[in-house]
Parts: C-alpha cells; structure tokens; sequence
C-alpha cells in the first residue's frame, strides 16, 4: 500500500463550460488529493486513481485520470512506477506517461519534483507533446504544462 499516493498525476470530463480549455504552450492547473483503487503494493500490481482538476480561482474545469503499475526499478530490490494519465477538460484530452523511482513510504512521494511526458492529446490539444511539471503553488499542488501542438 506503501505505493498509494504517489500516482497522484492522471481524465473523463466533469461538465464544464467550452470556454474552461487551455489553449496549446504554457498553462497551470490545481489538482486535489488523488482518490485511488489499488490492486497492491508488489511487482505488477497496478493502481487507478481520478482527481479533479480546478483553474486558479478554484474553479472546477474537468478531471485527470491515472494508471500506475508497479515495476522493477534499476538497482536490485527497488522499484518504479510507471504511469499513464489523461487530463480532460471539456472535450479535449492530454495524455502524458513516464516514469519514476516508487519511494520508500508515501510521505516521501516526490509530489512537487515529478515530470512526465506529453504524448498526445485531442481536441485543442491534437498532435501535443511536450512536458508536464508537478510542484506546489499557493500551498496547492499544481501541474505546469508546455505543450505544443500540430492541431
């Protein structure tokens, strides 16, 4: 269970109005505390998480979705989690993976040091990639993104 927390990045829209989605480069979004179902701690085992996701105002604007599944890490004896998450706001998605050392407990869960990959998207967002960044701001957890588009 140690690993519950981490996969705290990943989305079905929440109604929303059109005017909610972030265009394309350069955008911050708020996300609460992860609700998650998990299949276990060990090797393999995955964990699905949702968060909803809020502008700066606080207001709600859609939701992300996670898969994480645990896997061997690099050294004998560690692991890593590999995730997969969908950010949805309005009709339009951002997919982003990557991966990252599992910590030891889940108070050393890296929240604000993580950065995935942009691999895809819908709508506004057709044809992403680029990065996303996770940190803390105004005492919130927040995820940064820079994105460019072919759409």
């Amino acid at each position: 269970m140690r690993f519950l927390a981490v996969p705290f990045l990943l989305a079905v829209a929440l109604p929303a109005s059109a005017d909610n989605a972030p265009e394309c480069g350069q955008f911050t979004v708020y996300l609460e505390d992860l609700k998650i179902k998990s299949g276990g701690d060990s090797i393999g085992d995955t964990a699905l998480g949702h968060v909803t996701v809020f502008s700066e105002d606080g207001q709600v604007i859609g939701t992300q979705n996670v898969t994480t599944l645990i896997a061997p890490g690099a050294s004998e004896g560690k692991t890593q989690l590999i995730v997969n998450a969908y950010l949805t706001i309005d009709s339009n998605q951002l997919i982003y993976s990557g991966s990252y050392p599992a910590p030891s407990s889940p108070d050393s869960v890296p929240h604000f040091e993580t950065q995935l990959a942009v691999v895809g998207g819908t709508g506004v967002f057709k044809g992403a990639s680029g990065q996303v960044k996770f940190f803390e701001k105004d005492a919130r957890r927040a995820a940064e993104f820079d994105v460019t588009c072919t759409g």
